[in-house]
């Protein structure tokens, strides 16, 4: 892509490589392992002590989240610690069986990055930044971020920095093309960039100012935690309960 300025052709080999690659970074970072690996995480915590609501509360407070969690939100992930483990035989999951289970997902994956439109971004000075999770999926900000997430499909863009001078695109539609982007669009993907980033964010030696333009926080994308009441619609349009249900999502940023 560097040196013909385009991204593969579709059907081509080089674009299926790229499908399995872009996956794999999907996948392989130790956020995708939170999910499996968030009771082997509270029982090291616990350290022998009973796992009540009290210490799942302390736990997100403390080492999660870093701020206290809502009442439900201790619930949820209590019902997740208990549930999960009940159904494990009672042990948590180790770490080569969260990695497989993360991995596990990458062929499934596949078709929503082949699906896509792909857009060579290219800048004239070496600007774009990568990081220790290269791949971010970008949608315009909702209200529902606050209290949901969204994932490959329901991103507008999925985006991974191929160099310093160019990012590979993927929005809906079919087919490629390139195109040369203004400081401002770098800038904007940069901090997006840097906001999912796991601890690192990595720039061109000789454009030091890149790294300064973006701000890391504390923390980054965190997996979160809710209970409530569920409804189920009905096929003729009529609602009923179904009793609480947990729901699961990460954060944003």
């Amino acid at each position: 892509m560097d040196e013909t300025g385009k991204p593969p052709a579709v059907d081509t080999d080089d674009r299926e490589l790229l499908c399995l690659y872009l996956a794999v970074q999907f996948a392989r970072t130790p956020r995708k392992r939170t999910i499996p690996l968030f009771g082997r995480n509270v029982t090291a915590y616990a350290n022998g002590r009973k796992v009540d609501l009290a210490l799942m509360t302390e736990y997100l407070t403390r080492k999660h989240l870093g701020h206290p969690p809502r009442a439900a939100e201790a619930q949820g992930a209590w019902d997740y610690y208990h549930g999960t483990r009940a159904m494990n035989g009672g042990n948590d999951p180790t770490h080569d069986e969260a990695v497989t289970a993360t991995l596990s997902s990458v062929r499934v994956c596949i078709s929503q990055y082949r699906a896509r439109h792909w857009r060579l971004e290219t800048s004239r000075k070496p600007n774009f930044l990568t990081s220790d999770a290269p791949l971010v999926l970008w949608r315009p900000e909702t209200p529902d971020d606050a209290y949901r997430g969204f994932g490959l499909e329901g991103a507008h863009e999925i985006r991974f920095p191929v160099s310093p001078t160019a990012q590979l695109v993927l929005i809906p539609g079919q087919g490629t093309s390139a195109e040369e982007v203004k400081l401002s669009r770098v800038i904007s993907c940069n901090q997006d960039l840097a906001d999912s980033c796991e601890q690192v964010v990595v720039g061109h030696p000789d454009r030091p100012k890149a790294l300064d333009r973006v701000q890391l926080t504390k923390r980054g994308p965190t997996l979160r935690f809710n209970t409530a009441p569920g409804i189920r619609k009905n096929a003729d349009g009529t609602e009923e309960p179904m009793g609480d249900i947990l729901h699961m999502y990460t954060t944003r940023r």
